[in-house]
């Protein structure tokens, strides 16, 4: 009866240990499809893989649960699905207060998801609150420094705070790479068509073709560039130059319909 005992201990542990095997392996298996349809910019898809993975978690695996959690809220935020976007949103938050080993990046992580779905349904004034929180704590080098400079300007944007966007903007163009470059001489184009300053907006709507010309160009990249030539030309009169723009815009941007983008 004794080695009866010790024989049962010894295959639950093994079936406990195969089965935490089985969901880190779906988690993986489940992550990794996501991670590809992003790359495609299927983000319903890959909404649902996440979701996926997510429910395969145990209640041990805190790091990977809110790691899913805060990429799954940022599809959620993108295809509209705010509630629920803030419901994992909520469950990161939770699990990261009781779970002190967790790497402090992870509550910048949500703090930047969680400005974003502030922005989505019209907070901007709260964003702009945490964003520059944020960016005092942020190093230079800090792999989330660009992203939370890049919303922090869209909140002022959204706040209709233009003045700030082109002084941060110019700031930060200055020791940027040309991705970034390419960013903030587009929104600083932005910000000068707000304030109905022509010379000024054309002036960086010239540089942001420059740079473009210099990066990889993606459909969206294009569409995108295209869109801002009419954004500005609409502003000043330019209504056949505009309109030529957002056509070029809306037929590159055809083969996104359907799977959620948010272009």
């Amino acid at each position: 009866m004794k080695m009866k005992g010790i024989f049962i201990s010894i295959l639950l542990i093994v079936c406990v240990h195969i089965t935490t095997m089985a969901q880190t392996d779906s988690v993986a298996r489940y992550n990794n499809r996501a991670a590809a349809l992003l790359a495609q910019d299927d983000l319903i898809n890959a909404r649902d893989c996440f979701k996926k993975a997510y429910s395969f978690t145990s209640d041990q695996m805190h790091e990977e649960r809110i790691i899913i959690a805060i990429n799954l809220s940022s599809i959620l935020i993108d295809l509209a699905e705010y509630s629920e976007a803030n419901d994992y949103l909520s469950k990161a938050d939770q699990l990261i207060k009781t779970a002190p080993d967790i790497d402090s990046i992870l509550k910048s992580e949500l703090d930047y998801q969680r400005s974003s779905l502030m922005m989505a349904v019209g907070e901007s004034g709260e964003a702009v609150g945490l964003l520059e929180s944020m960016i005092q704590t942020l190093n230079a080098d800090s792999h989330l420094y660009h992203p939370v400079t890049r919303s922090l300007l869209e909140a002022y944007m959204e706040d209709g705070r233009y003045e700030k966007v082109v002084h941060k903007a110019d700031t930060v163009l200055r020791t940027s790479n040309t991705s970034d470059s390419l960013y903030f001489s587009r929104i600083m184009a932005r910000a000068f068509v707000k304030m109905g300053k022509k010379s000024e907006a054309m002036k960086h709507l010239a540089v942001s073709d420059d740079v473009y010309s210099r990066v990889p160009q993606t459909i969206l990249q294009t569409a995108q560039q295209k869109r801002l030539q009419g954004e500005v030309n609409e502003r000043f009169g330019d209504y056949a130059t505009a309109y030529d723009a957002y056509q070029q815009a809306a037929t590159l941007l055809t083969g996104y319909l359907g799977n959620g983008h948010p272009e």
